[in-house]
């Protein structure tokens, strides 16, 4: 299996989604069949790189344009890039996909009310009791992509359905050959 150029899949989504779940086991996936991957997710990021930068909507934009720079220089590379972001504002999305050649935008759908029972980390819990303020899908819009270049719905699909809907665009659409 090779890639035929390289790209970025960028995984967006209420926080909740699966984005995470699914960028690990696609990113398990595509390593299996030999190609160069990265996985770039905005929790590890903050947590080792960016502690520093507020979580307001200015701080989310801030990471979610270094992750994309990271992206292009892996792309530079031959690499892969999986980002996985929130990335709740459609005009940074669209920024994004004019700075990256190959931007494959992946909108990871479910429901608010079934990202907040998911929700490990209690974020939701938090954000409706005031606790957290300007969080995705409670008190801060997530602006969904009108024409991403996959769909998965994790609400109806399991994560192993989803990456194999990510990775048929792949293959059907010449990103990658076997």
């Amino acid at each position: 299996m090779r890639i035929t150029k390289s790209f970025t899949l960028f995984l967006t989504g209420l926080p909740g989604a699966g984005k995470t779940t699914l960028g690990n086991a696609l990113y398990a996936r595509l390593t299996e069949l030999g190609l160069n991957v990265e996985l770039l997710d905005s929790d590890t990021i903050d947590a080792r790189f960016v502690k520093h930068i507020a979580p307001t909507p200015e701080g989310r934009d801030l990471r979610v344009r270094m992750m994309a720079y990271a992206a292009l220089l892996l792309n530079r590379h031959h690499t892969i890039a999986i980002v996985i972001a929130t990335s709740p504002v459609k005009s940074t999305r669209d920024e994004l996909r004019t700075v990256l050649q190959n931007f494959l935008e992946v909108f990871v759908c479910c429901s608010v009310e079934t990202a907040a029972r998911r929700d490990p980390k209690g974020l939701y819990a938090l954000a409706r009791r005031g606790v957290i303020t300007d969080f995705t899908g409670i008190d801060s819009a997530y602006e969904p992509p009108i024409a991403p270049e996959i769909f998965v719905d994790t609400e109806r699909e399991s994560i192993r359905e989803s990456v194999e809907v990510i990775y048929q665009y792949l293959i059907t659409h010449g990103h990658v050959t076997l």
